[in-house]
């Protein structure tokens, strides 16, 4: 039979859940990094009235929803 401390059980015990949640966070950072520039790439601003929208597609071209110009 192996011989193992208490302590030594909590330290593996401790060390595998902080892991667990490094991992789950750097995880969700990541996912959250790439939806971002999902919608960055979609976001688009007039250059007559400076509104910022959210386009449907990525189109080259959109028409401002609040003063109709086209954006490029």
């Amino acid at each position: 039979m192996i011989r193992v401390s208490i302590t030594s059980m909590v330290l593996v015990l401790v060390c595998t859940s902080a892991g667990i949640v490094v991992l789950l966070w750097l995880l969700s950072e990541w996912l959250r990094s790439r939806r971002e520039a999902r919608l960055r790439r979609r976001a688009k601003k007039c250059p007559l009235c400076f509104f910022e929208f959210l386009t449907a597609a990525p189109l080259p071209q959109a028409p401002c929803p609040r003063c109709d110009a086209p954006t490029e």
